[in-house]
């Protein structure tokens, strides 16, 4: 599943503006956001080694859609643009 995470910051880092939304179950909510701060975090070493500004903060909003089937919208964005 980690692909996923690596899609979804893909995704992310290269939208204008900087910002991706996904609908899931919420028992699953958690974890994905887990995997996608774990992916910009090695993004963010990776660029350290070479020199580059890193990735700037992650913002996670949340909000439920339906009470009956517990499904998540979960918007990512990132606070500025730090592309290169």
């Amino acid at each position: 599943m980690a692909y996923k995470y690596i899609t979804i910051w893909k995704q992310l880092k290269s939208s204008m503006p900087p910002e991706v939304e996904i609908t899931i179950h919420e028992d699953l909510m958690e974890t994905v956001i887990q995997g996608v701060k774990r992916t910009k975090s090695a993004e963010n070493v990776s660029r350290a080694a070479v020199g580059l500004v890193p990735w700037s903060k992650l913002v996670i909003e949340k909000e439920l859609l339906s009470v009956n089937t517990r499904m998540m919208k979960v918007r990512f964005k990132l606070l500025y643009d730090t592309r290169l």
